[in-house]
């Protein structure tokens, strides 16, 4: 299992097309290792990032977390702590982060 940073995450989810090569690579890099460590802070900067430079919504960005969160591949540090319940921890983070 490897670690992810950000950038790395925001590259799988996001199809930039300033960026085809970064994605696709970020994208082969899971693949080919099987798993990867996503820390709470890497969640927090991932929203900053999705709602800052792509713009996306309040509901986009609860889309792609449960989409992270969902995924096998991925695990999350303190998921237990961090979504209980769910929908609240995304909308206190939300509310925290985007005006």
């Amino acid at each position: 299992m490897i670690a992810i940073d950000t950038n790395v995450l925001v590259r799988v989810v996001v199809d930039d097309p300033d960026a085809p090569d970064q994605c696709q690579q970020a994208r082969e890099l899971l693949l080919t290792q099987g798993s990867a460590w996503i820390t709470q802070i890497v969640l927090i900067e991932t929203v900053w990032v999705l709602e800052s430079a792509y713009g996306l919504s309040k509901a986009e960005i609860v889309n792609v977390l449960e989409r992270i969160c969902e995924n096998p591949a991925l695990e999350i540090e303190a998921m237990t702590r961090l979504i209980r319940p769910w929908r609240s921890t995304v909308a206190i983070i939300l509310t925290l982060l985007m005006p």
